[in-house]
């Protein structure tokens, strides 16, 4: 098949997330059985890499894949394209199947459109932008205006629509109370990334942590959504009570939000027992990794969580908030910890792993086994490809 796929932002736009990673992985599977096209902009893109990109050409990527960017203008979380629209009136007709990598924004809804003229199939990967929480903030009048004028009816006649857990899906349709083709296609995380690791060692001798502190490790970006915060009131807690811990907070800083995050270290008197390490590149993920003891995501709300299945993969121990995408999922595989947000009971987790050594490395195998079944691409591969070999039949 042809297959045109609709990212705003795209591989290099790391910024943007762990979204990025997640569809740069989808593409592979893409890309292996079909002539894949990425249409995207500039979203997401850093001042060096603006200087280079080349709009409006075809950038071929592998045998199988070519991107083109197109200029975006006006707010970069609706990516308004003159040029896009365009193209896709000129080009929709030529391919078998659109893939669209998220909803709101104006691609999206260009793309929807001219599936519809030109009666091309359609995939809309949702990657959690759609739930109850869209609906509330700043944006909630525009949302709910885009919702009735387009999205609504681009989930019902899509052919699919993904979702990467059973809780997104059960959000949406307990939220919007519509039909659609639903498909649970987790996000990928490739074990073969984390099969050569590095030696534990390195971060902790930069940090200055001592071999003997136990480690707790936060790892995405640095956002009031995440609940450092509570992982913080945590570590205090484990302080006031003489344990040897302390905090690595790895990731970067999204709209200054650290600034608070110091103010509130500063306010509970912790500071020579937090770390900040700033953003890091994929090898220093993986040596931070392995140089902490456990992982903690302790988000107020979190579609999937990519950085637990990391943390899985280098063999850590998770304890999740109960917002988390995957958490129910881990809970019932008994491959983590899953904690209630409304509770003060981090603190206590923490410490159960801390002086459980057994039921310690007991998780940690299982939670690696579970996210090899569950996350690599081949087996996401062998989901994709059979929903693919449907359509193409």
């Amino acid at each position: 098949m042809k297959i045109l796929q609709i990212s705003p932002s795209f591989y290099p736009a790391i910024s943007i997330g762990g979204p990025i990673f997640s569809t740069l992985t989808f593409t592979e599977i893409l890309e292996k059985n079909h002539q894949i096209t990425t249409l995207t902009t500039q979203q997401g893109l850093d001042n060096v890499q603006l200087k280079s990109v080349s709009y409006n050409s075809e950038i071929k990527l592998s045998t199988n894949h070519t991107k083109i960017y197109k200029k975006f203008i006006g707010p970069p979380n609706f990516t308004f394209s003159f040029s896009l629209v365009l193209w896709l009136f000129r080009n929709s007709k030529n391919y078998d199947l659109f893939v669209l990598q998220g909803i709101w924004n104006f691609p999206f809804m260009m793309s929807y459109f001219f599936a519809r003229v030109f009666k091309v199939p359609y995939i809309v990967f949702t990657h959690g932008t759609f739930n109850p929480e869209s609906f509330h903030g700043n944006s909630t009048l525009i949302k709910r205006a885009l919702y009735f004028i387009y999205v609504k009816r681009m989930l019902i006649h899509a052919t699919h629509v993904f979702f990467t857990t059973n809780v997104e899906y059960r959000k949406l349709i307990e939220f919007l109370k519509i039909k659609v083709n639903a498909s649970i296609i987790p996000n990928i995380v490739k074990k073969q990334d984390f099969e050569n690791l590095p030696d534990r060692g390195k971060c902790r001798a930069q940090l200055s942590i001592r071999p003997e502190t136990k480690a707790i490790l936060h790892f995405g970006r640095i956002a009031k959504i995440k609940g450092i915060e509570i992982t913080l009131n945590a570590i205090q807690k484990l302080i006031h009570q003489n344990h040897d811990v302390c905090f690595i907070i790895a990731g970067g800083d999204e709209k200054g939000y650290q600034a608070a995050l110091e103010k509130k270290i500063d306010s509970l008197n912790i500071r020579p027992y937090i770390h900040f390490t700033g953003m890091l590149n994929r090898e220093e993920t993986k040596q931070i990794m392995v140089d902490s003891d456990i992982f903690v995501l302790s988000s107020y709300s979190e579609n999937f969580g990519i950085s637990a299945v990391e943390a899985m993969y280098c063999q850590l121990p998770v304890i999740l908030a109960n917002q988390v995408g995957i958490a129910e999922d881990i809970q019932k595989a008994h491959a983590g910890i899953v904690f209630d947000l409304e509770k003060e009971e981090l603190a206590d987790f923490i410490l159960h792993l801390m002086q459980n050594p057994a039921q310690t490395k007991e998780m940690k195998e299982k939670g690696y086994q579970f996210a090899c079944q569950q996350y690599d691409i081949d087996v996401v591969s062998t989901q994709v490809n059979s929903i693919l070999n449907a359509i193409q039949s």
